[in-house]
């Protein structure tokens, strides 16, 4: 079972996945030192592995540029799909969510083929899928 933690600045986390990521700093602070240049970059479809509890997706919504041509597919573990309510949510049509089993579905709205054959698909480990506390992204 995951269990929700609040940081000072009113970051929610799941703390089995980024223990102690977000707990001395905000989370934009956090995710943006971590990801603002791997993963903010125009033209590229990002597959993401995890979510870092949700807000990873948050960060690139606010900071990923209106104009930008690129793409996203955030790939969560079942667990940390079901306790984000990932099914629910409402995303752009350039960010899409999904189960691993569920990737090959993602493929042609993530326009896969045309990032692959001009070699702009960019694989990013999530801070929780690097460290993997809770063993959900083995």
């Amino acid at each position: 079972m995951l269990n929700w933690k609040q940081n000072r600045h009113g970051d929610n986390y799941l703390y089995e996945l980024n223990r102690d990521d977000f707990a001395m700093r905000p989370a934009s602070e956090v995710l943006g030192r971590r990801f603002m240049s791997s993963l903010l970059e125009d033209d590229y479809l990002y597959i993401v592995i995890g979510t870092d509890s949700g807000l990873l997706i948050e960060h690139v919504l606010v900071h990923r540029s209106s104009s930008a041509r690129s793409r996203y597919v955030f790939v969560e573990a079942a667990e940390v799909f079901e306790a984000l309510r990932l099914a629910d949510r409402v995303l752009p049509e350039w960010m899409q969510v999904c189960l691993p089993a569920g990737l090959d579905d993602c493929r042609p709205a993530a326009r896969f083929r045309q990032f692959c054959f001009r070699e702009r698909v960019r694989v990013v480990k999530s801070m929780a899928a690097e460290t993997d506390h809770a063993g959900l992204y083995t």
